[in-house]
């Protein structure tokens, strides 16, 4: 039976209890992997059941009623997007974060992860602006489904720290051998005490906290992991009430 070791944290510990749990042996880090599938299957579950529900497939029911089913399911869907979030961020420390690389077009995919969060823009009336060069496709070879998750993440993240009304800039620009990709928000920014942080496990900037309560700190951290398994890399400028540019680049092949 494998021993757990305990310390006991001082007033002065920076280290966030989240984190702390995070740091496991390997061992122990298979226990999260395992136990995290298997809170995941009857949620997922929920999820179905909830929405037949919604959709009057049992019944017919009142606003309140549905109302309140409503925020069951979005409850649900948070915690499955951070299991998810979680499982993601277990498979790139471990490397086992496989890949599965056909040609796509990024311009075409980007232009698909943004419409998953077109209801987000709406509620927050933020203005988008989207710039190809050159137009037409850009072909790369690379795992789509992964990468969408990373443009979420990245495009998610403008959205989020952005006040009402502002714009978002998103330029995709072919280089030799590469494409590189910019997202320029004119939101809070980042702190620049906190900037060489921004890619850790967990961590949420200091504003971020103040100015948005929800968020699991994986965002960065997995969009990181997904653009470092392509061969890209990964970077931003910022600064604090100004707004923050993350470029990344990937190769074409």
């Amino acid at each position: 039976m494998s021993r757990l070791s305990f310390h006991l944290i001082s007033d002065k510990d920076n280290t966030s209890g989240t984190e702390r749990l995070w740091n496991f042996t390997n061992k122990q880090s298979d226990f999260v992997s395992m136990a995290t599938h298997q809170i995941k299957t009857p949620l997922a579950g929920l999820k179905w059941t909830l929405k037949m529900l919604l959709d009057g497939d049992v019944g017919e029911m009142n606003a309140e009623q549905k109302e309140w089913l409503q925020k069951s399911f979005d409850s649900n869907e948070r915690v499955l997007l951070l299991i998810d979030e979680m499982l993601d961020s277990i498979r790139i420390d471990e490397d086992k974060f496989i890949l599965s690389k056909k040609e796509v077009d990024i311009a075409k995919l980007f232009s698909q992860a943004i419409q998953v969060l077109d209801p987000y823009i709406a509620k927050k009336k933020i203005q988008v602006l989207y710039e190809v060069n050159p137009e037409g496709p850009i072909i790369i070879n690379a795992d789509a489904e992964k990468l969408v998750v990373a443009f979420q993440n990245l495009f998610e993240n403008a959205i989020r720290y952005s006040r009402a009304g502002d714009k978002i800039l998103i330029r995709i620009e072919k280089e030799t051998g590469d494409v590189k990709v910019s997202i320029k928000d004119s939101g809070i920014g980042i702190p620049e005490l906190e900037k060489s942080n921004i890619f850790s496990r967990f961590f949420r900037a200091s504003n971020a906290s103040h100015f948005q309560e929800k968020g699991s700190g994986l965002g960065l951290f997995i969009a990181r992991g997904i653009i470092e398994k392509h061969g890209g890399k990964i970077w931003f400028e910022s600064s604090e009430k100004t707004g923050t540019t993350f470029y990344f680049i990937i190769p074409t092949t």
